[in-house]
């Protein structure tokens, strides 16, 4: 919960400034996406990166609204978007196919993070 930490540091409140950190979670996710398909170019010149970025949106959101999810009275407006763009149908694939992923990632990362 280091962004925790950091927003009640610099006096934000989360509810507040919702496009704010919006914004900031959707750069995060996006810089993740380009830095994991440059580290695979770097490795095979030769082939286009098998990663999807449709799917590193779909997995970075529903990590944030994961995390975010165990405080939701100071990330409700936050919770409610990441919830909404989780349904939509585009995502509808990789709901399905990161299920037992994501389902068991869930049980043994988030009992270890101190809330």
């Amino acid at each position: 919960m280091k962004m925790h930490s950091y927003l009640r540091g610099w006096g934000l409140k989360a509810n507040k400034n919702v496009a704010f950190l919006r914004d900031t979670i959707q750069k995060m996710i996006d810089l993740s996406y380009s830095a994991t398909r440059n580290r695979c170019s770097l490795q095979d010149k030769t082939k286009r990166p098998a990663i999807q970025k449709l799917a590193v949106m779909w997995l970075g959101i529903h990590a944030f609204h994961k995390v975010l999810s165990q405080r939701p009275q100071h990330y409700r407006a936050l919770l409610q978007g990441f919830s909404f763009q989780l349904k939509r149908p585009r995502y509808q694939k990789y709901r399905l196919q990161f299920r037992s992923l994501t389902k068991d990632g869930q049980e043994g990362l988030l009992a270890q993070i101190p809330f």
